[in-house]
């Protein structure tokens, strides 16, 4: 039996496939574009809140995403944003100026994560 497939062309040009997704399928750039537009296609009626957490005493899994597992009993930080409402426009460069600033906001939150827990303020 051939096995279903549900093809998505990326912003990146990598094909994923939504039923069996694998990890060289998925880019960072990727997942903030599609933000953007998800909050661009609801209307406004969904901000954006972005999130990241670090900690100290962590297990970290050998997988292609380096997931992180908090340890009993350690101490854990988590910064989330104010929320962000993207303007609704079609224009191109409008789009990845939004896109390149949820990537940087991102960045800057996980950045202010590991530096919190290691004293670095």
């Amino acid at each position: 039996m051939k096995q279903k497939r549900a093809w998505q062309r990326m912003l990146s040009g990598r094909r994923l496939d939504l039923l069996d997704p694998t990890p060289m399928d998925i880019e960072i750039e990727d997942i903030a574009h599609g933000l953007s537009f998800v909050a661009r296609w609801n209307g406004q009626t969904a901000p954006i809140t972005l999130a990241a957490w670090s900690g100290k005493r962590l297990w970290t899994a050998p997988s292609w995403d380096k997931m992180r597992f908090p340890k009993p009993f350690g101490r854990a930080t988590l910064i989330y944003s104010d929320a962000i409402i993207l303007e609704k426009t079609k224009d191109k460069d409008a789009l990845e100026a939004m896109r390149k600033m949820l990537e940087d906001r991102l960045n800057a939150l996980v950045e202010a994560c590991d530096n919190a827990q290691t004293g670095k303020m």
